[in-house]
This record gives structure tokens, sequence and C-alpha cells, in this order.
């Protein structure tokens, strides 16, 4: 993210550690987080134009966490919209 700010001045990134409770505090993938867990602890954070999201937190090929919370629901609940992007890891 400092990089990425860096190389265009005027942007501005946030980057928030999610706990994972659903599954236990252990957990520190990323490909099993909930939508609840992102949406209790990002629903207070200042996010921007935009909330970026690995696609590897979705179930393959559809946009549904794994508690059944849907990307929508979650952009609904946050009131910003998401994008879900590639993942290197």
């Amino acid at each position: 993210a400092e990089r990425m700010m860096e190389e265009y001045p005027g942007l501005t990134i946030h980057v928030y550690p999610i706990t994972n409770y659903f599954f236990g505090e252990r957990i520190t993938v990323s490909g099993l987080l909930t939508g609840q867990d992102l949406l209790a602890q990002l629903k207070n954070k200042p996010l921007g134009s935009r909330l970026l999201l690995p696609e590897n937190v979705l179930r393959s090929g559809e946009d549904v966490f794994l508690d059944d919370m849907r990307v929508g629901e979650l952009e609904k609940a946050l009131q910003v919209p998401i994008n879900i992007v590639k993942s290197s890891g």
C-alpha cells in the first residue's frame, strides 16, 4: 500500500487486519474470512470510495462468502462499493 501511495500522489490506501472469529482466531488465511467478520470489523473504519477484497474470500465462481452473505449485502451494510480482485497468494 505504501509503495502504491508513493507512486500515485493523492491516493490513500487503508489496510486493516481482520480477525477470523467465525472459524477461530488461529485461522489467518483470507480464504476463510466470512462476510460477518468483515462487516463487524470494518463497519466503523474509514473505507474511502471502494473496498478491495481478494477473490478467495468468496466461494468459487460465486458472489457469496462462506457464511452465505452476498457481496451486495456487505456493500449495502458498509455503504461502499466492493471490488473483488485477483490475488497472488
